[in-house]
């Protein structure tokens, strides 16, 4: 199994449909319930121009206690991937 410290979480805006589970299944993560205020994602629209917005913060732990990301697990487009980095 791979360190998560050394693992990092890469975003593909193309494939992504912004149904927001990952946002949905990281609150669960962090607090057991479905709580997207919780979350260490954010999946947000841009109004102006209808982009949506992918956005990782640091409180972001990589489901320490998981074997992957649930983000990465749960991700149905495979929009989120696990790439290897620098310890």
């Amino acid at each position: 199994m791979k360190s998560m410290s050394s693992i990092i979480i890469k975003h593909s805006l193309e494939k992504c449909y912004a149904c927001k589970t990952c946002e949905l299944i990281c609150s669960y993560h962090h607090t057991k319930a479905f709580q997207p205020s919780h979350s260490s994602i954010s999946v947000e629209r841009d109004h102006i121009n209808g982009i949506w917005r992918w956005i990782l913060n640091d409180t972001c732990d990589k489901c320490q206690d998981e074997e992957q990301p649930l983000c990465v697990k749960f991700c149905f487009y495979n929009a989120i991937t696990i790439e290897e980095g620098a310890n």
